[in-house]
């Protein structure tokens, strides 16, 4: 059983226009007009349908990051040797998969209370969308 990476974050803030600046401005992202839901605004990098979720709310905070953990049958894994550990578990119901882009997913806290999601079968998106202000391209140094 392994984690193979991140597969989203989720955040909540008061104020979305900050966030906007810092996903578009800062971290290079776009936001996705594909993957909608109110109050709610996703951001993108590569094939992923979204890699960052920003919601209204009356708080600054992270909520949760998304994990991938393979397959199903690795996510089976997790959810059983979690809950031999005694960790609660809980199962995504097919809107929460939907919502997130994936075919399955548990949720759980860790020892500190931050929510994590295990997800498999991450459905991707190869359109990619123009970012605000025009083309952009990673520069580098020469090497």
């Amino acid at each position: 059983m392994t984690i193979c990476g991140l597969e989203y974050v989720i955040a909540e803030t008061t104020d979305s226009d900050r966030w906007r600046v810092l996903a578009e401005d800062v971290l290079g992202l776009s936001q996705t007009t594909k993957h909608t839901r109110p109050g709610w605004n996703f951001y993108k990098m590569d094939d992923r349908i979204f890699r960052l979720a920003v919601r209204a709310g009356n708080e600054n905070r992270y909520v949760l990051a998304g994990w991938d953990v393979g397959d199903e049958s690795a996510l089976a894994a997790f959810a059983k040797r979690l809950t031999a550990s005694g960790i609660a578990v809980e199962h995504g119901t097919p809107l929460d998969c939907a919502e997130r882009g994936v075919l399955g997913l548990i949720r759980f806290a860790d020892a500190d209370g931050n929510c994590h999601e295990l997800v498999h079968g991450g459905h991707r998106d190869y359109q990619w969308e123009a970012r605000p202000g025009g083309p952009h391209r990673f520069v580098t140094d020469p090497m």
